[in-house]
């Protein structure tokens, strides 16, 4: 992470780590248009732990995050597809720094994403999946302050556009279907510049500001697998991984779902 301040460079953290664990539900519906299209319209909430460390000291965040969200789906009967999700997150965060007079703040981050793509059938019975991801969101995070000091952590806004490609092949296993699949794309971040204020002073008068340096551009992939039962219970488990010029990252994820009422076939 860099950090400047008036355009010059100020300090440059590589040091530290986040750890980060949750769950998330949710319930949807299906419906089809007169054209065989399938609509997807469904709610879900969720709860997420993470904890940030420094190694060069003791001072770490440790954050409680509840969310909620809508997403819906489109998939024509053709090779198209779009979704969209807008999710609120409701953070509280507790800052274990040596000399704080602050020890719990409260963030909040609301956001939407839209991803438009095509599945189309190539060499093999291989699907292939070309996707173009935009999301964006905007954090607010509440100050710190005491008596001789004030820090503004100022609204944050991120444009995120990503392009990837998905590669996978379904196999058949006695009614069953194993979906292997590997996605390569690259994302670039336009907006993201984190910002804090500081003020300090008998009257608050002496002014400081610094900012971060976004990933900008940045490498994302996963690799995992789909199962589909001849009923009504699916699932899936992969490894996400996020690669940049000042970051790296990797999340396991892994979901069950079960269809009450009619079910939808698997993929063909």
């Amino acid at each position: 992470m860099d950090t400047t301040v008036s355009n010059e460079p100020l300090v440059r953290i590589r040091d530290l780590s986040k750890a980060f664990a949750g769950v998330q539900a949710g319930a949807d519906f299906i419906m089809r248009d007169d054209i065989n299209g399938a609509w997807v319209f469904g709610g879900l909430a969720g709860f997420n732990k993470s904890d940030l460390g420094y190694n060069a000291d003791t001072n770490s965040l440790d954050y409680t995050v509840w969310n909620v969200g809508l997403y819906g789906s489109y998939v024509s009967p053709g090779p198209f597809f779009a979704d969209i999700l807008v999710k609120d997150d409701i953070a509280t965060i507790d800052t274990l720094f040596a000399h704080n007079p602050t020890p719990t703040i409260d963030a909040n981050s609301i956001g939407v994403s839209g991803t438009i793509g095509a599945r189309f059938v190539g060499l093999g019975h291989m699907n292939v999946e070309p996707m173009l991801n935009l999301g964006y969101v905007n954090t607010t995070v509440d100050d710190l302050n005491d008596q001789t000091s004030n820090i503004t952590l100022n609204a944050d806004d991120s444009l995120r556009a990503r392009v990837s490609v998905r590669l996978s092949q379904d196999l058949q296993d006695n009614g069953t279907i194993i979906q292997p699949f590997v996605v390569a794309g690259v994302g670039h971040e336009f907006w993201g510049e984190n910002s804090l204020s500081i003020s300090s002073g008998a009257g608050l008068d002496q002014n400081l500001t610094l900012t971060d340096r976004p990933l900008r551009t940045y490498g994302v992939g996963s690799i995992g697998f789909n199962v589909f039962s001849d009923g009504p219970w699916s699932g899936f488990g992969k490894v996400d991984g996020l690669v940049a010029s000042q970051a790296e990252g990797f999340a396991l994820r892994a979901g069950i779902r079960y269809a009450i009422g009619q079910t939808q076939a698997p993929p063909k």
